[in-house]
């Protein structure tokens, strides 16, 4: 609990670790990317065509690569993955965080 003389009143500030716990969070979510390099020209089509993109199996992989993932198909793809591990993130780190809360009781 903290004072703020500027509002003449009682706030709770948040916990730093609690704060450090969920900046994670962000970041490994933010930073995350597909390594579609490890996959086979078969899997590079596979995603592909789930999101409807043209490519070419007589392309070579890393063109393959290049045309799936300039597409704003793919796009779109990787936007709601990246959304869906920070909501897997976030509701890791607050399970965490209550526990924590729990244990500090």
């Amino acid at each position: 609990m903290v004072y703020l003389l500027s509002l003449e009143k009682k706030i709770d500030m948040p916990n730093s670790h609690e704060n450090r716990l969920r900046r994670q969070a962000v970041e490994e979510s933010l930073a995350d990317t597909e390594d579609l390099s490890s996959n086979t020209k078969a899997q590079i089509k596979e995603l592909a065509d789930s999101i409807s993109v043209s490519v070419n199996m007589s392309s070579t992989k890393a063109t393959m690569i290049a045309t799936l993932t300039s597409s704003s198909e793919y796009f779109v793809r990787e936007e709601s993955r990246k959304h869906s591990l920070f909501l897997d993130k976030m509701v890791k780190v607050e399970k965490e965080i209550l526990k924590l809360r729990s244990e500090n009781v």
